[in-house]
Order: structure tokens, then C-alpha cells, then sequence
């Protein structure tokens, strides 16, 4: 089954725009998908000035008033460049840019939540090269375009994994400092559903590497799928209690007691979903990348599951959204999903974020 973000926002407002459509060359509407393939984070400040520049000029939507979704999943290509570039992929040079981004947006785009995807675990792969599904040509695309880490011995994987922590670390800490909680209409969270990555499982213990693209390195449809499921389930969790490894799950609903998308503001004290297992944020590493058996997510239709419940909890008046959303989760980039408003009365700001962004 093919899901997206912006497949799951439409149950709540099928008035969404702003996303990029088609994938010809020619034809294709970008909107404001300011993504870039192979990007590092060195990029993101220019995206995200892209991204105002787009926003400002676009009759179709009001930049002033929108309310905004921003996702941004960069520090991939980052990692692969840590032998060739080892001062500019450094964990350092990494967080100096990404807050450069950020800053832009906190001081320039209103009416805005920005989720930050920590960047998983790229050690893991030489995994996905040889796994179920993966081909000669396939690990040839891979030591292409992520060389370092595609031909890495146990040592140089080690080192990667060292770095691959300290920028999942360093992303924390600057998050946790609250410079983008200054306003009462923008935030930054952390959506960690990646940070400790387990790969995809076959029922007969290989890695499952139909989850990844023919370059075994960016996701198929199917991780796709799992991605969008899991980053909309951690949208739905407190601050402080988000999952942190992916799987095959049932979307998570907004409830009746909490019927909006968490921050941190109104995580404090962190209320759990009644109707949601409890989860908490893990501080180690998982000991093993391996997983019970998996399959493909359709073996179940979490739209379904989510139609049957959410239609209750979501107020109708649902808060005005600006959603963009990009052509791939692991092409390193900047996302913006924007939801236009309904024809109802908008919240104000502070009314907004005292009670959580509502659906």
C-alpha cells in the first residue's frame, strides 16, 4: 500500500496544498518542495530561503496566515562524506549549519511546526546491500553514492557509528536549548522514530532490503510507507515519551484529551494517549539490528484503522495548515507540508499552542 504524509493529512483536511506532484522532468510540480537530491546539510539555510522565497510569491496560499508543516530529514550524505570531507562532515560543522537553517525559519516563517527527523543509523547499510531483494547492481549504486560507508571495515563502521551518534546528540542539545519556543507560533521538535534503526526482517531472519530503492539507499515505496506511518505516530506522542524504532504499527489517532500535534510546550507535564501503549524514549543503542519477522506494512491498512476513530476526537474547525511534502524521505532535504484552512475561524496563536496544534 502507497501512504504519505500528506495521505494521512488529507483525512483530516482534503483542502491540502502546497505538495509536489508528477516526477517527470518537465511536467512535474515541485510547489514547495525545496528538496534536493545528494543535498548535505551545508544546504539547508539556501533551501529553507528557497522555501520563504516560494511561500511569499505563491498566490495560492497566504503566507502570513497558513499555519505551516516543515519537515526536515538531512545528514545522510553527510556521513558518506566523513573520509573525503572530514572537517565538513564533522558533527560540528553538521549542527552549525542545520541551526543556520532553523534560525532562518524561526526568525522568517510564521505560523509554523517544524519536525526534525534525527538521521538513523547509516552504519547499518552494508546490511541492506546484501540482504533479501538486493542485487549486484544495487551494491554497485550504493558504493556509488555512499562509498565510505558501503566499503567500511568493523573499524571505520565503528567510527561512523561514533559520529553518527554525536550528530543525533548534538541535534538534541540544540533542540533542548529552547531557542525556537520563543514565539507562540513556531516550534522545532525532534521525531526520533529512526534514531535507533532496526532494519526490516524476513520471517526467515535476512534483512529485508525491498524496505530500500534499487540503490539500496533510499527507501522503496514500502519503507516509504512504514516511514510515513511511524512519523505520524511520533507527530501524535508527547515530547519525552516517542518512539524510537520503527516498525510496522496502526497510525495513531488524536484523542479526546488531546486532540492536536504534540510540542514541547504542551508535552509539559507529557499526557499519553488512553487509547496508545506507553512508550518511552530509549538512551542506549539497541545491542542487535534484528527484529521479529516482518513483512510488507499492507498486510494492514492503518488509513482504515484511523478513519474508524479519528472522525470522532478531530474538532471540525481543524487549524489552518500550510503542508508541502517531498518526493523522498532519504533524499536529503527540506519538506514543508501545508494544509490550507478550512472555512471556519482560525484560533488565535497563543490559544494555539496553549492547548497543542489541533487537528
Amino acid at each position: 500500500m502507497n501512504i504519505c504524509i500528506l495521505d494521512i493529512l488529507k483525512k483530516f483536511n482534503p483542502q491540502v496544498k502546497g505538495y509536489s506532484t508528477g516526477t517527470d522532468l518537465k511536467t512535474r510540480d515541485l510547489w514547495f518542495n525545496a528538496a534536493i537530491a545528494g543535498a548535505r546539510s551545508r544546504g539547508i539555510p539556501d533551501q529553507a530561503r528557497e522555501l520563504i522565497g516560494r511561500m511569499q510569491n505563491d498566490s495560492r496560499t497566504n503566507f502570513e496566515n497558513d499555519w505551516k508543516v516543515v519537515t526536515i530529514f538531512i545528514g545522510g550524505n553527510d556521513l558518506c562524506a566523513l573520509d573525503r570531507d572530514p572537517v565538513g562532515a564533522s558533527p560540528e560543522s553538521y549542527i552549525k549549519t542545520l541551526e543556520e537553517g532553523l534560525d532562518i525559519l524561526h526568525a522568517e516563517m510564521p505560523r509554523t511546526l517544524v519536525n526534525l527527523v534525527e538521521i538513523l543509523d547509516i552504519y547499518l547499510l552494508p546490511q541492506v546491500a546484501h540482504g533479501f531483494g538486493s542485487t549486484a547492481a544495487c551494491r554497485a549504486a550504493q558504493a556509488t553514492e555512499c562509498n565510505y560507508v558501503s566499503t567500511a571495515n568493523d573499524t571505520e563502521l565503528e567510527v561512523i557509528k561514533v559520529i553518527n551518534d554525536e550528530y543525533q546528540r548534538q541535534t538534541e542539545e540544540l533542540i533542548a536549548t529552547g531557542k525556537y519556543d520563543t514565539k507562540d507560533d513556531f516550534t522545532v521538535v525532534i521525531q526520533p522514530f529512526i534514531k535507533d534503526t532496526v532494519l526490516p526482517y524476513t520471517e526467515d531472519g535476512q534483512v529485508d532490503s525491498t524496505y530500500f530503492a534499487p540503490d539500496c539507499f533510499h527507501f522503496s515505496t514500502k519503507g516509504h510507507a512504514m516511514a510515513a506511518v511511524n512519523l505520524w505516530n511520533n507527530m501524535m506522542e508527547p515530547v519525552g515519551s516517542k518512539t524510537t524504532v520503527w516498525g510496522i504499527t496502526d497510525l495513531k489517532c488524536p484523542t479526546q484529551e488531546n486532540p492536536y500535534i504534540f510540542t514541547s510546550k504542551n508535552s509539559k507535564p507529557a499526557i499519553v494517549p488512553t487509547d496508545s501503549p506507553t512508550t518511552t524514549t530509549t538512551t542506549t543503542k539497541p545491542t542487535t539490528t534484528k527484529k521479529p519477522a516482518a513483512t510488507s506494512p499492507a498486510q494492514t491498512d492503518p488509513t482504515v484503522v484511523c478513519n474508524e476513530t479519528c472522525s470522532q476526537v478531530v474538532p471540525d474547525w481543524g487549524i489552518a495548515l500550510l503542508v508541502v511534502t517531498g518526493v523522498a524521505l532519504l533524499l536529503q532535504m527540506l519538506v514543508v507540508i501545508c494544509i490550507t484552512s478550512r472555512k471556519h475561524s482560525k484560533p488565535k496563536a497563543a490559544e494555539v499552542y496553549k492547548n497543542g496544534i489541533a487537528l
